[in-house]
């Protein structure tokens, strides 16, 4: 048995936890559209524990939301105060996408050191895009500028590289993430986010032989 109970993220989020004394929402409060932090009660002892995880409600079933994983919260990458958060990426790729976004899409955004920096998509390339990757490259780009102002000031500045995408087949990041659990990974760690830490994820690409999986 659990209670799941839900704080709004503020349109002026810095990436704080949760306050122990925010005020929370029921289920049947939240808006369409919005991005909440869960906070769960559970008779197993844990008392409003904040999971750090953000979801966004995308619509109502009867007077349930459907929820879809947002982002964690603090997660993000800067390497000269641009600030990027899995929700810029997310919010680019599914503007991007435009009517082919799937809730299934993956994709992931690593971090890639250089002089300058900068950062690289690596998607899952289906035939439903519709676009080429050229300007699904720039398409992404353009939607992060907008909605990062301060990343849009570092591309300006050319303080960061412009955007790289790379493509690779459907199933990709089930095959890393499948190697990663044999190798011994806890549940955690195989977790999918938006933005990586670092370049990991293009030398495990390279070092388990899936060069060929880039589609061109």
């Amino acid at each position: 048995m659990g209670l799941y109970e839900f704080v709004p993220v503020p349109e002026s989020d810095d990436g704080s936890d949760v306050a122990p004394d925010a005020e929370t929402l029921n289920f049947d409060e939240l808006d369409v559209g919005a991005t909440y932090n869960v906070v769960i009660s559970q008779a197993s002892g844990l008392y409003r524990y904040d999971l750090g995880d953000r979801y966004r409600v995308v619509d109502m079933v009867g007077k349930l939301p459907r929820l879809e994983f947002a982002e964690r919260a603090g997660f993000g990458s800067s390497f000269t105060g641009e600030k990027l958060t899995e929700s810029d990426i997310h919010e680019a790729v599914r503007r991007a996408c435009g009517e082919s976004f799937s809730a299934r899409q993956l994709f992931t955004c690593v971090p890639v050191w250089g002089t300058p920096p900068g950062y690289t998509v690596v998607l899952e390339w289906t035939g439903e895009i519709g676009l080429s990757q050229q300007t699904m490259a720039e398409h992404i780009e353009d939607q992060l500028q907008k909605l990062n102002i301060e990343y849009a000031e570092k591309r300006r500045t050319h303080r960061l590289t412009a955007l790289e995408l790379l493509t690779v087949r459907p199933g990709t990041f089930a095959v890393l993430e499948e190697k990663r659990r044999l190798a011994g990974a806890s549940a955690s760690q195989l977790k999918h986010y938006w933005i990586q830490r670092n370049d990991d994820l293009l030398q495990r690409l390279q070092s388990a032989g899936m060069s060929s999986w880039v589609v061109s």
